[in-house]
C-alpha cells in the first residue's frame, strides 16, 4: 500500500461502500494503510465497528493534524447517477463517484503526500460526519490527550463552490427548533367550530420565510423548513401540526436571539430546541494560524492567485474540532454534486492539491 498513487488510492476507497452508518470496512482498509506506513495506531469505536482512527508518527514538541472524514451520504437519487456511485469513473477531466469530492480525494491527497515526510505528524479519521459528527465528539471526550500537542490541524473537506486558491478557515453554527402548533379538532361538517392546526403553521411557515433577513444580523445566517408532520383523523380538522426549522448561525446570531425573533411571529405557537445525541455545533473564526505566510505562498505559487479566505455557510466536524481552541483550517479539492448524484472531482484539483500539501510537508523539514 505504500507505493500507491493518490489516484490509486482513490479509487479504492470510493469502491469501498461508508454510507454512514457502515464505516467499518473503510476504517479497516485505513487502519491497514497507516500501519504500512509506520504509524501508531489508536482507535474509538462508537459501535458496530464504527472506528475513529487516530494515528500518529515520529516525534517532537508539537505537531500537524490532517484530519478526513471516512463516511459519505447515500445514493441520492440512483436513477439519476450516470455512472456507478462505488465505481471512480473518469470522464474529461472529471473523476465521478460517490465521496469523490466529499471527501475521499482529499484524504487520498494527504495519506499519500505525507507517506515519506520524517517529521511529527498526526491524523484523525473519522466517521458519522454526515449525520451528528458523534465520532468526533467521542474522540475529544475519550482521547483529549491526543490534541494537546497539536498546532494546526487541516481538513482537507472539498472547497465548496469556491476557487483552489481559497482556505476555509471559519464556519457558523447549527440548531434545530421544534414547532408545535395546536388546532382544535372537529368534524369537518361542522368546519367553522375547529381551528385547522395545518392551515395555522403554514401560514407561520410562510411568515418564516417572508421574515428570513429580518431573524438574523449575520449575512451568513440561514433557515429553513426541514420537516412537517401532521394529519386529519377521521373526517375532522386537523388539531395537531408540527414542523422543524434548521437554522444556520453565523456570528452576532445566537440561539436565544433567533428563538426570541421566532417567538414574536406567533405567540401561541410552541417552540423548543429539538433534543439530539450530541451537542450542536457553534460557529467558529480562526484569523491567524501556524505556517500561514507558508501555506498562502504554496499556493499563490501553484494556483496563480492570491489565497481567498472564506466562512462557510455549512457544519462539519470542523465545528467539533475547533472547540479546542486549535486553529482549523480547509484545504481541499475542487469538485461538485455533492450530497446528490453525480458527484464529482475535477481531476486538475486534486493532482495541485497533492503537490501543494507534499510541498508544504517537505517544505517543513527544513525548518
Amino acid at each position: 500500500m505504500r507505493t500507491l498513487t493518490h489516484h490509486e488510492l482513490l479509487k479504492k476507497l470510493v469502491e469501498i461502500n461508508s454510507v454512514y452508518p457502515n464505516e467499518e470496512e473503510i476504517s479497516n482498509f485505513c487502519i491497514d494503510l497507516l500501519k504500512d506506513l509506520n504509524f501508531d495506531i489508536d482507535v474509538v469505536d462508537i459501535g458496530n465497528g464504527r472506528k475513529n482512527i487516530l494515528a500518529k508518527r515520529g516525534k517532537g514538541d508539537t505537531a500537524i493534524l490532517f484530519y478526513g472524514h471516512l463516511d459519505t451520504v447515500g445514493v441520492v437519487n440512483s436513477e439519476e447517477w450516470n455512472t456507478d456511485p462505488f465505481k471512480l469513473t473518469q470522464k474529461g477531466n472529471n473523476y465521478y463517484g460517490l465521496g469523490v469530492s466529499d471527501m475521499k480525494s482529499g484524504i487520498s491527497s494527504f495519506l499519500t503526500a505525507l507517506k515519506n515526510f520524517p517529521g511529527y505528524i498526526k491524523i484523525l479519521l473519522s466517521v458519522d460526519e454526515e449525520n451528528i459528527s458523534e465520532g468526533a465528539w467521542t474522540v475529544l471526550e475519550k482521547k483529549p490527550e491526543f490534541f494537546k500537542d497539536v498546532n494546526l490541524i487541516i481538513a482537507s473537506e472539498p472547497t465548496m463552490n469556491a476557487q483552489l486558491n481559497s482556505l476555509t478557515n471559519g464556519r457558523v453554527g447549527r440548531r434545530v427548533f421544534e414547532v408545535t402548533v395546536a388546532g382544535k379538532a372537529a368534524h369537518l361538517f361542522n368546519q367553522s367550530e375547529g381551528i385547522d392546526s395545518i392551515n395555522k403553521l403554514t401560514g407561520f411557515m410562510s411568515k418564516v420565510y417572508d421574515l428570513e433577513k429580518s431573524l438574523f444580523e449575520s449575512k451568513y445566517s440561514r433557515i429553513q423548513i426541514r420537516k412537517i408532520s401532521g394529519e386529519s383523523v377521521g373526517m375532522s380538522v386537523p388539531a395537531l401540526a408540527t414542523c422543524e426549522i434548521e437554522v444556520l448561525l453565523g456570528f452576532g446570531d445566537t440561539e436565544k436571539s433567533v428563538l426570541e425573533k421566532l417567538n414574536q411571529i406567533d405567540e401561541s405557537v410552541q417552540i423548543r430546541l429539538k433534543d439530539r445525541k450530541t451537542p450542536y455545533l457553534d460557529p467558529y473564526l480562526f484569523k491567524d494560524y501556524p505556517f500561514k505566510e507558508m501555506i498562502e505562498e504554496i499556493i499563490e505559487k501553484r494556483i496563480g492567485k492570491k489565497v481567498e479566505y472564506v466562512y462557510r455557510s455549512s457544519v462539519g466536524d470542523e465545528n467539533v474540532l475547533a472547540t479546542l481552541g486549535i486553529p482549523v483550517i480547509t484545504w481541499g479539492t475542487k469538485g461538485g454534486n455533492e450530497h446528490t448524484n453525480n458527484e464529482y472531482l475535477e481531476i486538475k484539483s486534486f493532482d495541485q492539491l497533492n503537490k501543494m500539501q507534499e510541498e508544504f510537508l517537505s517544505n517543513l523539514t527544513k525548518l
